[in-house]
């Protein structure tokens, strides 16, 4: 799981953010202004646009893969 806090002053306004992937990316977008932060997964890179500067914006995100990592099924030989 990813999560991303910008600022631990706890008497700051705060706005939860979601976060999806797409290819290497991951998307927050906050639900309450127009913040977007973007974050490549593989580079580092990140870039933030919109929202309210005075906000603490907080986000998470966990990675579902398609494909199990244990067995779905018990089976008995």
């Amino acid at each position: 799981m990813l999560n991303i806090q910008f600022n631990k002053d706890d008497s700051e306004k705060r706005h939860q953010c979601i976060g999806v992937k797409d290819g290497d990316w991951v998307i927050f977008k906050c639900n309450e202004c127009s913040y977007t932060r973007k974050m490549n997964l593989k580079t580092g890179k990140s870039s933030t646009k919109g929202g309210d500067w005075e906000i603490l914006h907080e986000g998470s995100f966990a990675s579902i893969t398609d494909e199990p990592t244990y067995p779905m099924e018990n089976s008995q030989n």
